[in-house]
């Protein structure tokens, strides 16, 4: 595989199929939007997000599948930085021959242009408010805008998010944690000290709000095991679009789980 250099990602962005199942990662990517890297082989593509999110395109023969595999998910080789694959059923079978590999799905879901968002209550005490400079600084957690952007700039410059906040102290977040000239990825969480309280439902929905009234396309994944997610997506009036196959390093012993 050949690492292209940055002015060359535009090359590559000529392999980004229409697609449900994270195009927006990639096409953050190849738009220099986001940071990340871009390797090809002939005509296989691989991009791999700063979160960690990898996606190919093009022919993905087996050689190209080797070499990402002794690149990204081969224990010796692996780099410390997370690295989620995204594939289908072809690409899953030959990394499921694979010692040190688990898999996954990920489900993606998409909002309807002509619908509404609804309306989040919040209890007493609380507000929904744009993320600041100042307001950044304390939001703490998994899924943070620090996991998806290199820089706080960069995220307040080219990407917008909303914060639940209980006094000072962030309890929930929405934030565009992928955009693309089309779309924004929305990434969301709540302090565990929060949840069950619609709080992560109120912040979601103002990021909608925000990207639809920004002319792009609201999108959202999350693991086939996060119901949570789901639910709120669901609730939210977003549809389930797609879904893939993750290929990811083995952590816990328990292979293709």
């Amino acid at each position: 595989m050949k690492k292209l250099r940055p002015e060359e990602y535009h090359r590559a962005g000529q392999f980004i199929s229409g697609t449900d199942c994270g195009g927006v990662y990639a096409s953050s990517i190849a738009e220099l939007t986001q940071p990340g890297e871009v390797f090809i082989c002939g005509n296989s593509v691989l991009f791999r997000h700063y979160c960690g999110f990898a996606l190919v395109y093009g022919d993905c023969d087996e050689r190209f599948l080797g070499e990402i595999y002794d690149t990204f998910l081969s224990g010796k080789n692996a780099p410390a930085r997370r690295f989620i694959l995204f594939g289908n059923e072809r690409v899953k079978a030959y990394f499921s021959g694979k010692s040190g590999v688990s898999t996954g799905r990920r489900f993606f879901f998409v909002y309807p242009a002509d619908r509404t968002v609804p309306e989040s209550a919040l209890p007493e005490g609380y507000g929904v408010h744009r993320i600041t400079p100042d307001i950044i600084g304390g939001i703490n957690g998994s899924i943070t805008p620090s996991f998806s952007w290199d820089s706080t700039d960069a995220f307040l410059k080219k990407s917008a998010g909303y914060c639940v906040l209980s006094g000072d102290r962030p309890a929930a977040w929405a934030f565009g944690a992928a955009v693309s000239a089309g779309e924004i990825d929305i990434g969301v969480e709540t302090c565990p000290d929060f949840r069950g309280r619609g709080l992560a439902s109120a912040a979601a929905a103002a990021m909608v709000r925000f990207t639809l009234s920004s002319g792009k396309r609201p999108v959202w994944a999350c693991s086939s095991e996060n119901t949570a997610s789901r639910a709120l997506a669901l609730k939210l009036g977003f549809e389930q679009c797609g879904e893939c196959f993750t290929i990811r390093r083995d952590t816990q012993g328990n292979k293709n789980q």
